[in-house]
């Protein structure tokens, strides 16, 4: 429509044209604002229940963390108990000791126990070592002792590193 616009009323058309034209640009402004609105409030909504999820997924990982750690401490304790009556003797080699290793620990034993030795010692199992753990130790021997007590006296207070004496009077 060509309105003149040397006229007033032509001006007044034309004002009311563009009044029209930016109304009907507002209404659907407002109704993209409103649906944009409502996409953010849905991700808000959606935002709080993931991150309600995230700190119960944390505290129970961390529950876990803490389950685990104390079923290792756990594990490391009944593996000790296992190994509490176990006694390294290191340097003993085969030449020294023979063949039996029950009767070898026994006189090792019966020497260190001295009046409290009994007459004979009951090994769960003694056996020697596969390979020293390091090339300066020697030979092992590994007996694990049927009752604690006696290992406790055998290995008393300070013996843990005792140098043995060697040489042909000692009955081991």
């Amino acid at each position: 429509m060509a309105v003149s616009v040397a006229t007033k009323a032509g001006l007044q058309t034309l004002s009311t044209t563009i009044q029209d034209a930016l109304q009907e640009e507002m209404v659907g402004i407002q109704t993209e604002v409103a649906a944009q609105a409502g996409h953010i409030q849905a991700l808000e909504h959606s935002t709080e229940a993931q991150s309600t999820r995230i700190a119960a997924t944390d505290m129970a990982v961390s529950r876990q963390g803490e389950m685990i750690l104390a079923m290792q401490r756990h594990l490391e304790e009944l593996d000790n108990r296992g190994r509490e009556c176990n006694i390294w003797i290191r340097g003993i080699t085969e030449a020294e000791g023979g063949e039996n290793v029950e009767e070898v620990l026994s006189g090792l034993f019966r020497l260190l126990l001295q009046n409290e030795a009994p007459q004979h010692f009951e090994f769960e199992r003694a056996h020697r070592a596969l390979r020293p753990r390091s090339l300066e130790e020697g030979p092992n021997m590994l007996p694990a002792l049927l009752s604690c007590q006696r290992r406790h006296n055998a290995v008393g207070p300070g013996m843990s590193n005792m140098e043995l004496p060697r040489g042909p009077g000692i009955p081991i």
